[in-house]
């Protein structure tokens, strides 16, 4: 039995170092050239509000097949944003602590500060739509049938590409000071 436990300890320790030697490698290779360019990282930072604007589209229209085809277009979007985001950050919004320098850090500390206000800006409106769905409009709902969870499916993909969007745009910021 200690044996095998052994050889399972021993065997997650050696998987653990190849996925950080594999994590290293991929941080250290340069980003493809049109990904360096200022005007695709710009577009990419938007690609969350894009992807949010796409899923309340969807909820609006959520009644008619035009729903459906805009939340597919919003969870591809989604699923796109943050493959390519994460690429142009180098992964540094999911890298181990040990495998980040004092610096980056602290700049992924500070971009999950404000992606956590900017998730909170996002409940916010969510509620800010659900209170005026549900009261303001009267006897006539604005949304209904499937359209709360277009909404919320959106909303949860949206605030996990946030991060990777600040650190992106945080790092144009401060290209553009050094410039």
């Amino acid at each position: 039995m200690s044996d095998s436990n052994s050889n399972a300890r021993r065997r997650a320790a050696e998987l653990h170092v190849e996925m950080q030697d594999r994590l290293e490698d991929s941080r250290q290779r340069p980003l493809p050239s049109w990904l360096r360019k200022p005007i695709a990282r710009i577009a990419l930072t938007f690609s969350p509000a894009i992807t949010f604007s796409l899923g309340i589209a969807a909820a609006f229209s959520a009644q008619n097949s035009l729903g459906l085809v805009l939340l597919s277009l919003a969870l591809v979007t989604g699923a796109t944003g943050t493959i390519f985001l994460r690429l142009a950050i180098n992964r540094l919004d999911n890298a181990p602590r040990k495998v980040l320098d004092e610096r980056e850090l602290a700049q992924r500390n500070r971009a999950f500060g404000r992606a956590f206000q900017l998730a909170l800006a996002i409940v916010g409106m969510l509620w800010a739509l659900a209170v005026i769905d549900q009261f303001a409009a009267g006897p006539i709902q604005l949304l209904g049938g499937n359209s709360w969870i277009f909404i919320t499916l959106t909303a949860v993909v949206t605030m996990t590409m946030v991060p990777a969007a600040v650190i992106l745009w945080s790092a144009r910021l401060g290209s553009d000071h050094n410039e």
